[in-house]
């Protein structure tokens, strides 16, 4: 155990030096020295302060010099989170948009292993040699996205000659030309659902889609490119893109499919399908599943009797997340839990097909699904479900309650039914840079005469 000092020692210091020689000069001389050493201290202190000033400065600069990767990252963000709920930055961290578009970083949240830590600025604060391994890596994601998206195609390997890799590296130039061949090529599903179906439209050529409005409207960021520079990222963003004719709805042998070209096949990496069910003069959305219906060579194919999920006779509005160790999906489904906005978690069997509530968690936002600190379901919870609601003019409206409150009671089970009343179903196909393309929309009962 470390000994405290004794304070009066010092005062018998001072008595026995003036006392046993007899004058004031020793104790001058001790008072000099305490002098001298607190001057001392203070022109450390003076100095540290300094040295402080000079780091707040240098640290400044170097956040300003900062700003362009951080725009960087804010262009590739906000085409990622375009068709993502959110984005993993580590082996157990993701960010997380906390709104319906992304803003900026502060605008994001962080989730450590599937449970929400912290806001972005509190984790900057927090943890911020974590903060600045964090922006490192989603800028080399913004820089490989940048070339990847470009074309998937080419191996990581491969070495590109200096002109064309700051060619590939014009980020903001091909997220423009992307969005704008996205809106002028695909429409919407609110354009699909009332106001404009999609129609096989004659390819776009690098000239159709630079000569566009859409383009136009955001060409003026770009002056500084020459046309062959424009002609080139216009071509690549074409070659590289899921072609309108592949989302175009073909029967054969009395099957309604999607015939994909074999390059759009080697860029699709999940299948899905999405479902939307009138309601009076809207339409809502009744989620999203994994497709299993793929015909003998591999085209993603619609049910021929539309079949779906339903909970106390009320279709469950479950979208799939992902699949767990055993290969079952997990999903989740946006209610209110006894009045309280949550986040329902339903597990498919891989096996049976059978889908049962497993819990909710009541903390998760924006479809982030979280296995931990999950609450199990009571008999007596009141379930309401929350739906995507389009108007009738095809806009998107927002998220409400459609139909009653449910008791849960005994059954957590959720019951696969064949739907007998008008539906809209489309199939959505997600590319190798995690864009998501939705196919024309097929509207149940289907016309004979189609």
């Amino acid at each position: 155990m470390r000994r405290r000092g004794n304070p009066g020692f010092f005062f018998f210091f001072l008595f026995l030096i003036f006392f046993g020689t007899g004058g004031f000069f020793p104790l001058l001389i001790i008072l000099a020295v305490v002098l001298f050493a607190a001057l001392g201290s203070i022109k450390a202190s003076n100095q540290n302060e300094s040295n402080r000033k000079t780091y707040n400065r240098h640290y400044t600069r170097t956040s300003s010099s900062d700003q362009q990767k951080i725009s960087r990252i804010n262009a590739f963000l906000k085409k990622w989170f375009q068709a993502n709920h959110s984005i993993q930055v580590g082996a157990d961290l993701e960010l997380v948009k906390s709104g319906t578009n992304y803003a900026n970083l502060s605008s994001l949240e962080v989730y450590k292993d599937h449970s929400y830590l912290c806001s972005m600025s509190e984790f900057q604060n927090r943890f911020p040699d974590s903060y600045r391994i964090m922006i490192d890596t989603l800028y080399e994601r913004a820089n490989l996205y940048g070339i990847s998206s470009i074309s998937p195609y080419l191996s990581s390997s491969f070495h590109f000659p200096q002109g064309y890799s700051d060619f590939l590296s014009l980020f903001d130039l091909y997220t423009d030309l992307a969005d704008a061949y996205s809106s002028l090529v695909y429409p919407s599903i609110s354009d699909q659902l009332v106001s404009r179906p999609m129609e096989l439209i004659e390819p776009i050529t690098p000239e159709i889609l630079l000569s566009s409005q859409i383009w136009k409207n955001n060409s003026d960021r770009h002056d500084a490119y020459d046309q062959e520079t424009l002609m080139r990222a216009a071509q690549t963003i074409i070659d590289t893109s899921i072609s309108p004719a592949s989302l175009q709805i073909h029967k054969r042998n009395d099957q309604y499919i999607l015939n994909l070209s074999e390059k759009d096949q080697s860029i699709v990496q999940d299948v899905t399908v999405s479902a939307f069910l009138p309601f009076g003069s809207a339409y809502v959305s009744a989620g999203a599943i994994e497709s299993t219906s793929i015909t003998s060579d591999g085209m993603p194919r619609f049910p021929s009797s539309p079949e779906w999920y339903f909970y106390h006779d009320q279709p469950v509005p479950f979208t799939a997340f992902y699949q767990d160790a055993s290969g079952n999906t997990i999903g989740h489904i946006p209610a209110l839990l006894n009045g309280r906005k949550a986040t329902l978690i339903a597990r498919k069997d891989r096996f049976s097909f059978r889908m049962e509530l497993i819990g909710a968690d009541t903390t998760c936002r924006d479809s982030t699904v979280s296995l931990k600190g999950m609450q199990q379901l009571k008999s007596t919870d009141q379930i309401t479900f929350l739906y995507d609601v389009y108007g009738q003019d095809g806009s998107f409206s927002g998220t409400y309650t459609c139909y009653s409150s449910i008791t849960v009671a005994n059954s957590l089970y959720l019951k696969n039914m064949t739907i007998t009343q008008p539906i809209c179903l489309c199939i959505c196909l997600k590319d190798s840079r995690d864009i998501t393309y939705s196919s024309q929309i097929l509207s149940y009962p289907v016309e004979t005469s189609r």
